[in-house]
């Protein structure tokens, strides 16, 4: 099973934010990390392959070469290639421009099982990456997945939030 997950370079959330002109002030940070959601889905993506007795986790980042140091940390954590997306047009990208560029740089690794996206970036707070990525690569897309009970053939069984609780559902892979 390989498996792709975009991975996003956020501040320390224990950071000091200041924002100026509608932006954060990257200048005045001076920790970086993993997106905790992204992180999450990272493990379980190393769960779930270490279930199935093997696989491949291939994550895919947009940043400037600072972020080299959390494509290490995924690296270290046990993801399998790293894949990291640098240009000058991708600094102040958009939900709907990060999607576009990732969607891409996904269709060039190709062969893949399953995208997993952590559930919403907590620096910006817009939680679009996985809907638009399902959209753009014209595949079916499941929100708040909490982990993957079972992997079979073709399909996962999937334990997702609802209201009032967690629903099972059997979803199909791309």
């Amino acid at each position: 099973m390989h498996i792709v997950i975009p991975m996003r370079r956020v501040p320390d959330t224990e950071t000091r934010i200041g924002v100026v002109g509608g932006q954060i002030d990257e200048s005045s940070l001076k920790s970086w990390v993993i997106n905790p959601y992204d992180e999450y889905a990272l493990e379980e993506a190393l769960r779930l392959v270490e279930s199935q007795g093997g696989g491949k986790i291939s994550i895919v980042t947009i940043g400037p070469e600072a972020a080299q140091e959390t494509i290490r940390k995924a690296l270290a954590m046990g993801a399998d290639e790293a894949y990291h997306l640098q240009d000058a047009a991708f600094e102040r990208l958009d939900p709907l421009g990060r999607a576009r560029v990732m969607a891409a740089a996904i269709q060039k690794i190709g062969d893949y099982d399953l995208i997993w996206t952590g559930w919403k970036a907590v620096d910006e707070d817009h939680g679009q990456m996985g809907v638009l990525l399902a959209e753009f690569l014209d595949l079916p897309h499941l929100s708040t997945a909490i982990t993957i009970a079972e992997a079979q053939t073709g399909s996962l069984i999937v334990t997702a939030q609802g209201e009032g609780g967690t629903l099972r559902v059997s979803v199909p892979l791309p």
